[in-house]
This record gives structure tokens, sequence and C-alpha cells, in this order.
């Protein structure tokens, strides 16, 4: 299994240039991990989001305890209809519940569908989101968890922090099972 990933932030986070006042990042991507993440995406298998918790359930609960709100990561509609679920939704779910905190599904959506990002840059990933989500009015002033399953870029968190913190949101805490880069 990956080694534990520490939440100290990335260069982006730290320098100020990312929208996200921190990220926690469970483990590295790879080996078992990458695994069931991606049988957890592609094969709708909820015993692994139950797994998972597990093993990211303590993390999670620290990562919270500055937060108001939870919120995970929106599929387009067109996307979570033919996938028929939303994996970082079957994440979150059980993990806010055990938590204790609130989650909000509602708060933010994809307004735009977009590419799969798996085969983009880092800049096409960036254009690629840009104007993709859309919050309402209710996070205003609230400390938000915002949570996805992986982190490549950052670009999926940043585009949806961005559209959190335009409806008003005090913070916006990312939280991702794993990343595939550790910059620092």
């Amino acid at each position: 299994m990956p080694a534990n990933v520490t939440s100290t932030n990335c260069i982006a986070c730290a320098s100020g240039r990312s929208p996200l006042t921190s990220c926690t990042a469970c483990f590295e991507y790879g080996g078992q991990i990458a695994v069931a993440l991606r049988r957890l995406k592609f094969s709708g298998r909820n015993d692994i989001a139950k797994s998972l918790r597990c093993l990211v359930q303590e993390r999670f609960n620290m990562a919270s305890r500055q937060c108001d709100l939870a919120v995970a990561i929106p599929l387009h509609r067109v996307r979570l209809r033919k996938r028929g679920f939303n994996q970082a939704q079957r994440l979150l779910a059980p993990l806010a519940a055990s938590a204790g905190i609130p989650e909000a599904r509602s708060r933010l959506w994809r307004v735009r569908e977009t590419p799969a990002q798996s085969r983009l840059s880092r800049a096409q990933r960036r254009a690629n989101l840009q104007g993709a989500f859309q919050a309402d009015g209710k996070v205003q002033g609230k400390r938000i968890l915002l949570l996805d399953d992986i982190r490549t870029t950052g670009a999926t968190l940043e585009a949806g922090a961005r559209a959190l913190l335009r409806a008003g949101a005090r913070e916006i805490h990312g939280f991702v099972v794993a990343r595939t880069e550790w910059e620092g």
C-alpha cells in the first residue's frame, strides 16, 4: 500500500496562488489505492467506498474540524446519468456522517459538460474547467471542505473552489483520497 501523505500544503497553496486554503491528501496515487479508486470510479464498486472510508476517516475528521460544510466535486448531469453515480459523493456521504459535518449536495454544481481530464496537460485541464462550476449563495461566509477522489494537477478542486468563493464562501479546504503529484 502507498505511503500515507502528510497534509503539508503544496507549493501552490503555500504561495497563495491557489484558491484553496489547504488540501489534505491521504495517499500518493499508486499501487492498491490506484486500483481501488479506478474500480470505484469505473466499476461502480460501492464496497470500495466503504473500505476507503476506514482508511481515510481519521484524516477526514481532522480536516473537517475547521469547516462548516462538506461538498463533493459534482459531475455534470450527462456524465452522472451515464455513470449512474458520483464517486466523490459516494466517498463523502459516510465520511461526513461519521464526522458530524453537514453534507451539502446542492451547493455546487457543474454547469458545463467537459471532456475527461485524464489525457490533458495542466494548462488544458485549467482551461477545460474554466466556468464549469457554479455555487449557490447559501455558502456565504462558510468554511467548506471540498472533496474529490484524486488530485492530479489540482485544476478540478481549484475550479470548484473558485465557484464557491465567488458565491461568498469564506475559505475552501480540499480533501482527496490520493494525489499524483507531490510538490513538497
